[in-house]
């Protein structure tokens, strides 16, 4: 999905010991507080500043009250959408694969070139992507 990307030129992006030791180290860090939390924050925030996603979601479950996905984000703290919460930690648990397999690329490539596939047969364009990048 918009990728130049590709496993025969996979070696020239490869870390060295210390960038991903440095990578492993900040990610331990940054999920204390744990992969849901994390997810819910993160789609939370794609759907309150990106309302044109919700359409995305709209498909499999209704999104009523965007007030109602994350504590603290708003005052209102009612019923999370659990669909939401359940891809926000799978976003983060395929970024925790992906640190954990930064030494092994060639594999790491073979996982998200498949999830690519995926979700883009579930109809998830490269324009789908781009609030991740803001």
């Amino acid at each position: 999905m918009g990728s130049n990307l590709s496993s025969k030129n996979i070696e020239n992006v490869a870390f060295n010991r210390y960038e991903i030791q440095i990578i492993r180290e900040t990610w331990a860090k940054m999920i204390k507080n744990g992969l849901p939390e994390l997810g819910l924050g993160l789609m939370t925030r794609i759907l309150i500043e990106h309302k044109e996603m919700k359409s995305m979601w709209r498909k499999q479950n209704p999104i009523k009250n965007e007030c109602c996905l994350m504590k603290n984000y708003c005052n209102e703290f009612t019923n999370p959408n659990h669909l939401i919460k359940a891809h926000g930690e799978k976003v983060f648990n395929t970024i925790r694969i992906a640190v954990n397999t930064l030494d092994d690329l060639s594999s790491l490539y073979q996982f998200l070139n498949q999830m690519g596939y995926d979700h883009y047969q579930y109809g998830t364009r490269d324009k789908h992507f781009e609030v991740f990048m803001k």
